[in-house]
């Protein structure tokens, strides 16, 4: 096996295994805010945006550890034989979280955890986060900080920090080719997220820290009164 596949290839590869428990942590933590602030009742329809092919809560932490799961409704871009597979209870949808086909108010929350950084341009994220809000009066969206050393989806240090095209052939190098794309990985940092409020919306930011780090960005969104 190359140098680099030992270091650097998921899931095997040594970083992966050595932040695996920082992961888990962080996870854990992000479902007990979402609980936390948005106080989700019984009967409260939720919305998934982003459900990843696969079971168990390294992919779907959200379906794996919410007490209600016959309430949510789950999208994603293509179908999910697995995820239809392990979660039977969730109605599951194909869809685009910049256009979701459902009515104004549908549900009563939204949850999204790392998606909006993957959804396109800045207009994109716009639109992201406004449709979110459509469907919602209340919606939870989580992103990893763009001022974070460590670019969580590549475990490559600094480089996201750099111009983009600088970015794109340092994550080509190192064999992160797929997310050397603009439009397939676009990280916010707290300015950029908070500027996404829809008009009649509020937002409040509540960070995640490691190692004293601001290392993901939970965004609180909710219909002014």
């Amino acid at each position: 096996m190359k140098f680099l596949d030992r270091f650097w290839k998921w899931p095997d590869g040594f970083v992966w295994r050595a932040s695996h428990r920082i992961t888990e942590c962080s996870r854990r933590e992000r479902f007990d805010l979402f609980m936390r602030e948005m106080q989700p009742r019984p009967t409260d329809r939720v919305l998934d945006i982003g459900a990843g092919e696969g079971e168990g809560r390294n992919v779907n932490f959200f379906e794996e550890w919410y007490p209600w799961r016959k309430n949510i409704t789950a999208v994603a871009l293509s179908d999910l034989p697995i995820f239809r597979r392990a979660y039977p209870e969730v109605k599951f949808v194909i869809g685009d979280g910049r256009r979701l086909r459902f009515d104004d108010r549908s549900f009563d929350l939204v949850f999204s955890n790392a998606v909006i950084e993957h959804v396109g341009t800045a207009k994109d994220q716009k639109k992201f986060v406004a449709e979110a809000c459509r469907v919602a009066g209340r919606v939870f969206i989580s992103t990893p900080n763009r001022w974070f050393p460590i670019d969580a989806h590549t475990m490559i240090p600094f480089a996201h920090w750099m111009p983009l095209r600088w970015r794109n052939a340092i994550y080509r190098a190192f064999g992160r080719s797929y997310f050397a794309d603009d439009m397939r990985l676009r990280l916010l940092s707290a300015r950029s997220f908070r500027s996404l409020c829809p008009k009649g919306f509020q937002v409040r930011l509540v960070r995640q820290r490691v190692f004293g780090w601001t290392a993901n960005l939970n965004a609180l969104f909710e219909r002014e009164k």
